[in-house]
């Protein structure tokens, strides 16, 4: 799909949900009684990454899209029937994935929202690139491609501060099912170690 196109999908998308007061979007002729549907920003379109997003998309449900630590129980709780390898799996794409939102466009947007004339820092900075993922596929993909709809996203704010906890949710399974200590994990970091590319 065309750059510009994903990106003006998820504006659609972001700006239906703002509609709807933040809450999750309704389908047509509502839910089932006690189901919350999914915002659409939270859906998965494919890709070689296909199963992590599918992953983050079952996270989303019950309106825990924040990514704080309701939605990192919500993944936690998804992660729980793997197996330590595709869990560990899933971290690596989660470290690859946030390492590519790791820009200087994405971080200048995150800084003149979060924190002007500030500045997020590095680990803030790494928080708000994991509450990012969060939001699911369309949400990424979109800004990556236009990282100005930072701007857009109804919960901006809440994004400034948290994001930790589902950034940490898939680590936390692995030792936990592993028995080993983050040192001995063998798994990446999500804090990069050089400054953001171009």
């Amino acid at each position: 799909m065309n750059t510009r196109i994903r990106a003006a999908a998820l504006l659609g998308s972001l700006v239906l949900l703002a509609a709807s007061a933040c809450g999750t979007v309704q389908p047509e002729g509502g839910t089932e009684r006690g189901k919350a549907a999914l915002p659409p920003y939270c859906a998965t379109t494919g890709g070689k990454d296909a199963d992590f997003w599918r992953l983050v998309e079952r996270s989303c449900s019950g309106g825990a899209t924040d990514g704080d630590r309701r939605q990192a129980h919500a993944l936690k709780r998804a992660l729980a029937g793997l197996d330590a390898g595709d869990v560990a799996d899933f971290h690596r794409t989660l470290v690859r994935v946030s390492r590519t939102l790791y820009t200087r466009d994405v971080a200048q947007q995150a800084d003149a929202l979060c924190l002007p004339g500030l500045g997020l820092g590095d680990d803030l900075f790494t928080d708000f690139r994991s509450w990012v993922i969060a939001h699911g596929q369309a949400a990424y993909d979109g800004v990556l491609a236009a990282p100005s709809l930072l701007a857009a996203f109804p919960d901006i704010e809440r994004g400034c501060g948290l994001g930790e906890p589902f950034g940490e949710a898939a680590l936390d399974v692995y030792l936990h099912k592993t028995g080993r200590s983050a040192a001995r994990s063998g798994l990446p970091v999500l804090e990069p170690s050089r400054p953001p590319r171009a």
